[in-house]
């Protein structure tokens, strides 16, 4: 599988974990205290 494949698939079976673990590459001034709001529509709009 390729890697595109692959990163879809780990999203797909687990929104939260998969930006959770995103965030973590991010330097933040204070951690996020959510990562990811599935009700918030595709753009979070």
């Amino acid at each position: 599988m390729c890697r595109y494949a692959d990163t879809y698939a780990t999203w797909k079976s687990d929104p939260v974990a998969f930006w959770e673990d995103a965030a973590k590459g991010i330097d933040w001034i204070t951690p996020a205290e959510q990562v990811f709001n599935p009700d918030a529509g595709a753009l979070g709009l």
